[in-house]
């Protein structure tokens, strides 16, 4: 699931969204536990800020909302990370880059 605005310029339209997951593989995905909504995205979802500086395609234009985000990876690792847009949701697609670990759950 994912949470998007549904109308821009209206921030009672954020809602969570059910869709497919991308065909990713699994050791790149991230179970999300908390994700940020910071003051970049509330501009995109107020229409201050245009979509199209968050992506080049459609596609990448499509869920924008959050950019951090903590979880779980790989089922044992707990992460903190950053991506281009869609932390606002339960599952990411990470980039190793971005991503720091700590210490395993339950040590």
């Amino acid at each position: 699931m994912l949470c998007n605005s549904l109308v821009r310029t209206d921030l009672s339209s954020v809602k969570w969204i059910q869709g497919p997951m991308r065909n990713t593989s699994s050791d790149k995905v991230t179970r999300v536990q908390y994700a940020s909504l910071n003051f970049r995205d509330v501009m995109l979802a107020t229409g201050k800020l245009a979509i199209e500086t968050c992506g080049k395609t459609r596609l990448e234009q499509q869920c924008v909302l959050g950019f951090e985000f903590s979880g779980i990876y790989n089922n044992q690792r707990r992460v903190m990370g950053m991506i281009v847009g869609g932390a606002l949701s339960t599952h990411v697609e990470i980039d190793e880059m971005l991503l720091w670990m700590f210490q395993k759950i339950g040590h």
